[in-house]
């Protein structure tokens, strides 16, 4: 059995009452991603057809009401990753992934910290400074 680890499987997170659509928006500019790597999934068909005309490139996913439907809608899901959903609760995957597929999350995660401490930077040098890259 999976279990989704918020720290470990999620990069960043959007919570407020404004348009999904616009929050998987600023995502994708956080993490330089383009909207054709995101998929989308809720219980209400509203939400679920705001996010699809607004965005397209997003694949949208209506999940099912009841949640003891949930695992078996999101393994029936086309879009989600295999190799994710059969990486043992230790963390080993099956083998169908990449190193680079286990690793992406926190690659994101150091990238959205680098912008942010790019940001915060006065000018390019003390940005560079700040890495103490050896």
């Amino acid at each position: 059995e999976m279990m989704l680890n918020l720290a470990t499987h999620i990069v960043t997170t959007r919570v407020g009452w404004g348009a999904k659509s616009a929050a998987i928006a600023e995502i994708a500019t956080e993490l330089n991603l383009g909207l054709d790597s995101f998929g989308f999934l809720d219980d209400s068909p509203v939400e679920c057809a705001e996010v699809a005309s607004a965005l397209p490139e997003v694949k949208v996913g209506h999940l099912p009401h009841c949640p003891q439907e949930y695992l078996s809608f999101l393994l029936s899901w086309w879009p989600l990753d295999a190799p994710l959903l059969r990486t043992t609760a230790g963390g080993n995957s099956d083998g169908a992934g990449t190193g680079e597929d286990a690793a992406r999350t926190e690659m994101y995660k150091a990238e959205a910290q680098r912008r942010a401490a790019r940001a915060l930077s006065a000018s390019g040098s003390a940005f560079l400074a700040s890495l103490r890259l050896r």
